[in-house]
């Protein structure tokens, strides 16, 4: 009896954990739900617990095309045609990458709406792959920044380019979305509908060509062209991190800020639709054309997006600065003459050398480099207005009254929608106060 109650004992220990065993597995359990919990919590307060109470002092402009066809969007212009069929519209220009490499612009007008999508292509006429940061555009030329290079669609007709675009885009939604007939439809026959079917399949979507390109002098992050009462200027700038100390400067208000970004002044009989330097060579001693830099900006780190605006007669420098998938920060400065003074620093002053272009030369085979470019500063001092906005704010654009400023967001784009805190699907423009 005894050893029967032994044997069943023996049996029950095996069976049954020990309880140090216990324990620890309920240790484990417990730490495994509390970091459960303490994800979902994060999530909640990640997704929900966001807020942009300046996004209230925005209105929604155009909707983003594209993004449920694998677009991301890369840049922005607004601009009002001076001639041709569509000179009465304020126009928006959308420029995206898409998943497969390529690029489009997608052109929306103010009164008619979406009027469709234009690829880009090279000068050879094979698709556009280098991938592009933002788009410019004015009367004769359309600028795209590409990596370190800014490549140019220039014609000598008035409005050529923005007419070139709007037209092909029109043909492209045409073939992507043809308008339905049903009386056509009731007419054709198999017969038709094979042979429509072919012509389909040999559609090419049509697309815009670069006619040439020029070193950017810096990282062609993002571009702008300003539209001022008598002379009109590109702007060009760089994305640097506060970590580079490549060109960091202190401020006289103590910020620090560590881009540039670099002003050409438009020509548009002149090459790339920009003043050019004079006696500039390549590496083979063959002269060629190259934009003079105008001046200079002393910007902060991380801007993804300029705007120069005379809003309420006042010269604002508009800047968007990226605080990663948690929020962008828009910062207008007063860059009139009763704010920031004309600035008597020159590129070798501030940075203890010359400026040196990239890669050009002199007629004795020397780099050209040139240290008496003028810098402004943006400086927190003269700050205007700063806003808190939404996650992956890029490139700002001006409507056509000179006051009123667009921004464009990335955030609807497939492979951020899953990262950010408010995902925005339409581009956001503001007026900024003091307008009449």
């Amino acid at each position: 009896m005894q050893a029967t109650m032994e044997k069943e004992n023996e049996q029950q220990a095996q069976q049954e954990p020990p309880r140090n065993e216990r324990r620890g597995l309920i240790t484990a359990l417990t730490i495994i739900l509390s970091v459960i919990l303490a994800v979902i919590i994060f999530m909640v307060v990640w997704y929900w617990g966001d807020s942009y109470p300046d996004l209230s002092e925005f209105r929604e402009s155009i909707a983003i095309q594209g993004l449920d066809e694998g677009a991301t969007p890369a840049g922005i212009e607004v601009f009002k045609p001076t001639a041709g069929n569509y000179s009465s519209e304020e126009m928006y220009f959308v420029a995206a990458n898409m998943k497969d490499g390529t690029s489009r612009i997608y052109v929306t007008g103010k009164s008619h709406g979406y009027y469709g999508c234009v690829t880009l292509a090279d000068e050879n006429g094979e698709p556009f792959t280098e991938g592009i940061n933002g788009i410019a555009l004015d009367n004769y030329t359309m600028w795209v920044a590409s990596g370190t290079t800014i490549y140019v669609d220039h014609s000598t007709s008035n409005n050529g380019v923005v007419n070139d675009i709007i037209s092909k885009a029109i043909a492209n939604e045409a073939y992507l979305n043809p308008a339905e007939d049903e009386d056509a439809e009731d007419a054709a026959d198999d017969s038709a509908d094979e042979e429509a079917e072919e012509e389909a399949e040999e559609y090419e979507m049509q697309s815009v060509e670069f006619t040439g390109s020029f070193a950017a002098n810096c990282n062609a992050d993002f571009i702008f062209l300003y539209y001022g009462t008598s002379t009109n200027y590109l702007y060009v700038g760089e994305t640097r991190s506060s970590k580079d100390t490549t060109r960091q400067v202190a401020t006289a208000s103590g910020d620090t800020n560590s881009a540039i970004m670099l002003a050409y002044q438009e020509s548009t009989g002149a090459a790339y639709g920009l003043v050019n330097l004079s006696d500039t060579y390549d590496a083979d001693g063959n002269e060629v054309a190259a934009p003079k830099i105008s001046s200079m900006y002393c910007i902060p780190d991380s801007i993804t997006g300029a705007a120069v605006t005379d809003s309420a007669g006042t010269n604002e420098l508009a800047l968007i600065q990226s605080n990663g998938y948690v929020s962008s920060t828009m910062k207008v400065y007063d860059f009139s003459s009763s704010g920031v003074k004309k600035s008597s620093m020159t590129y070798a002053n501030m940075y203890g050398s010359s400026f040196r272009f990239d890669g050009l030369y002199g007629k004795a085979g020397s780099a050209y480099t040139d240290g008496t470019i003028k810098v402004y500063t943006a400086d927190s001092g003269y700050l205007d207005y700063e806003y808190t906005l939404p996650a992956l704010a890029g490139e700002l654009a001006v409507g056509s009254d000179d006051e009123t400023i667009f921004v464009l967001f990335k955030s609807g784009a497939s492979g951020y929608k899953a990262l950010v805190r408010q995902i925005v699907r339409d581009v956001y423009k503001i007026d900024l106060p003091g307008k009449d």
